[in-house]
């Protein structure tokens, strides 16, 4: 259970996209430990998503909404300007995702932070392991990589979405150009030139292969990669940078298009004869006689099952066969 701490006055800005629906227990956990000052920007959810921002309006969060989708950069400087006619210039702004990859004891980390420093953009850093995704973990390494020789700070998670703004960065945050996820790269390297940067040690939170991300690869990866570009200079370096933009680019495509992924998938029914010899699995069928492992692989969106069959009784063999699209029914079929 999360300690009830006192009244916070830094304000959280949450841009908001078809959030889950335990976004609404996240804003609890954070009204529990003392924020109070929080405001969600709903960017074009569908009206199915309304019950949510209705929910988060009856405990006191100020909630604002654009009619349609304009882009998590748009979102934010909605948020800030809403903060500033809310509460004034003198303020501190920590910025958040809702997709749950953010912890409440991780934004109050940032909180601490910013009131220690008023000066430098704080970073909530991760830390990323085996259980990174791949895009994820390759992709935040080129793109720290290029940013560290832009602005000669080493930034290890350039791609963070929890960080804590300084009173005296505001008007910059209002002032830098993007509307998307480019919007964020634009912010941290004006900050970055300007002041330096802070960083915080954060939890590393992927649920479900970052399914719940609203980051378009190739349209968001472009525009990151326009941000970069333009904050290159014709020095040493210049190879170099046009090197790993074109490699993250690369990188970016294939993995959209080209390496296939794989998904677990579940596989419903009973042997068509009625008898219930063997037991149907999650993800394929296991008997006495008979293994069959199922993984379905999406190549340029086109679905691929692959069947693992193993025999484990030669006198008899049983082939395990999913109808529908692996749906609805499966049935055995012995040959002496």
């Amino acid at each position: 259970m999360i300690r009830r701490f006192n009244i916070i006055d830094s304000v959280i800005i949450i841009p908001s996209y078809n959030p889950h629906e335990n976004f609404i227990q996240f804003i609890n956990d954070l009204l529990k430990i003392g924020f109070r000052r929080i405001i969600v920007v709903n960017d074009g959810s569908p009206k199915e998503y309304e019950y949510i921002f209705d929910s988060l309006k009856k405990v006191g969060v100020e909630v604002y909404a654009h009619k349609v989708n304009l882009g998590k950069g748009t979102a934010i400087k909605t948020g800030i300007k809403q903060a500033l006619l809310l509460f004034g210039n003198d303020i501190r702004i920590i910025t958040a995702d809702c997709d749950g990859q953010h912890l409440p004891e991780d934004i109050l980390k940032i909180n601490d932070k910013l009131v220690e420093n008023n000066n430098q953009l704080i970073l909530g850093i991760r830390t990323f392991g085996n259980s990174t995704p791949d895009n994820s973990r390759i992709g935040n390494k080129i793109s720290s990589f290029i940013f560290s020789c832009i602005t000669k700070i080493k930034c290890s998670d350039t791609q963070t979405g929890l960080r804590g703004i300084p009173s005296n960065l505001i008007e910059m945050a209002l002032q830098t150009k993007g509307s998307r996820y480019e919007y964020e790269t634009n912010f941290l390297i004006n900050a970055a030139k300007l002041n330096g940067l802070s960083f915080v040690p954060i939890s590393t939170i992927y649920t479900q292969g970052n399914k719940n991300s609203h980051f378009k690869k190739v349209r968001d990866s472009i525009l990151i990669t326009f941000s970069f570009c333009k904050n290159i200079s014709f020095s040493f370096y210049y190879k170099l940078y046009i090197f790993l933009l074109i490699a993250f680019s690369c990188f970016i495509l294939l993995d959209t298009f080209v390496i296939p992924k794989v998904y677990e998938t579940e596989i419903y029914g009973q042997p068509a004869n009625g008898e219930n010899k063997g037991i149907i699995t999650n993800n394929g069928y296991e008997s006495n006689d008979v293994s069959v492992k199922i993984k379905k692989y999406v190549l340029y969106k086109a679905p691929i099952y692959v069947a693992d069959i193993k025999i484990k009784n030669s006198d008899k063999i049983k082939t395990a066969l999913a109808h529908d699209t692996l749906g609805l029914n499966i049935f055995e079929k012995t040959t002496d």
